[in-house]
């Protein structure tokens, strides 16, 4: 590349993590900015996030391209108790959004105008973001905390709690794979397909952890590539085994166990919410700008592109506000910082582009060299 290529990818858009308003309700530990801030977009966080993007690209006449990588379904839970917990059930994004009392229609209308931005893609992320057997073993034996959280319409406790007593509920696929495990994500790609009228090329699972026995179906379902960090990291095998195998990853490479899948790997970190939380308790703080320009940086030394990690907690206000402000306008200031080295900001279609042609000399260089140590 002559010039830097930046890409920015968000993950847990139309997950319900935590409701607002929920604090008076329940208490237990906000351990990070996830648990402090995020929370289900409403139309609000939708329409500011489109127009600062485009606003910023309008004016540094350059495209912005985000990479929204979406979770297509929400726990049904009236059906889930009514089945006393014995089944899960799922609930597309009309239902989650008119159970936590938005309007459907007018969110439905905004993601409309977002997909068809140049300045958005909207890839696949999970069917939902909770490890259901897990989540339902829980509440099968009526744990306290898990069933009252359940009671007001959510399920993302603290990881400190949930680890010690049933594991992380976050993470979809940190189980041994089940059967039931290919129909899962299909019925996942096609709740995304029904809601938003695409097709997606790419996926990152959940908390970046995937079997690689399941690679497979993903790419059965069209997918191209996987998004993620620099390890695809293996289920836990046990609870008295806890140590996770984790696969390593690279830039352009084929991911283990598929033919075709291609690597899209994250070098970057950029989560300002972790200034606000760190700033709250006060705790001090290296501020995420900085820290993900040394990133940025160091991936345009490697002749890299340099992929930023930046999940939706960053630029959502339903629980506070000034969270949504801030990611917002730190998102403005690390483009303009950008702004002078930037080929361009771009989606996982372009980056795929660059990325295939990367994969194919790679190629074109392991053939060479086979025909080499083969002549005599």
């Amino acid at each position: 590349m002559n010039r830097p290529l930046i890409v920015f990818q968000s993950d847990d858009w139309g997950t319900q993590r935590i409701p607002s308003g929920i604090e008076s309700k329940i208490q237990f530990d906000y351990l990070n900015e996830f648990l402090q801030f995020d929370t289900l977009e409403d139309k609000d966080d939708l329409d500011n996030l489109k127009w600062e993007v485009e606003n910023i690209a309008t004016q540094i006449c350059k495209p912005v391209n985000f990479t929204l990588n979406i979770v297509s379904g929400n726990p049904n839970f009236s059906k889930i108790r009514a089945n006393d917990f014995q089944k899960y059930f799922v609930q597309d994004l009309d239902q989650s959004y008119s159970y936590y009392g938005f309007n459907q229609a007018q969110i439905k209308v905004q993601w409309f105008h977002i997909s068809n931005s140049a300045s958005f893609d909207l890839q696949f992320h999970s069917r939902e973001h909770v490890n259901s057997q897990l989540w339902l073993k829980a509440l099968q034996k009526r744990d306290q905390m898990t069933e009252a959280a359940f009671d007001l319409g959510f399920w993302g406790l603290s990881t400190n709690y949930t680890r010690t007593s049933h594991k992380s509920f976050m993470a979809t696929w940190d189980e041994k794979p089940m059967e039931t495990d290919e129909l899962n994500f299909k019925e996942g790609i096609k709740l995304f397909k029904d809601y938003f009228n695409i097709k997606p090329i790419s996926f990152v699972p959940n908390n970046y952890i995937f079997p690689i026995g399941n690679i497979k179906f993903v790419e059965k379902n069209e997918i191209k590539s996987i998004q993620g960090r620099e390890y695809l990291i293996q289920p836990q095998k046990s609870k008295f085994f806890r140590f996770r195998r984790k696969v390593p990853r690279k830039m352009g490479n084929i991911e283990i166990g598929s033919n075709s899948l291609i690597s899209i790997v994250r070098n970057v970190q950029f989560e300002p919410s972790k200034d606000l939380f760190s700033n709250k308790h006060n705790e001090s703080f290296t501020p995420q700008i900085d820290l993900a320009m040394n990133q940025i940086n160091l991936a345009i030394m490697k002749g890299l592109p340099a992929v930023i990690d930046t999940h939706r907690v960053n630029y959502v206000g339903g629980r506070n506000e000034q969270n949504r402000d801030y990611g917002l306008q730190q998102l403005r200031k690390l483009v303009e910082m950008n702004r002078s080295t930037l080929m361009r900001l771009s989606n996982p279609i372009g980056l795929l582009h660059w990325v295939r042609i990367l994969t194919n000399l790679k190629i074109k260089f392991h053939n060479i060299l086979v025909r080499n140590m083969r002549q005599p």
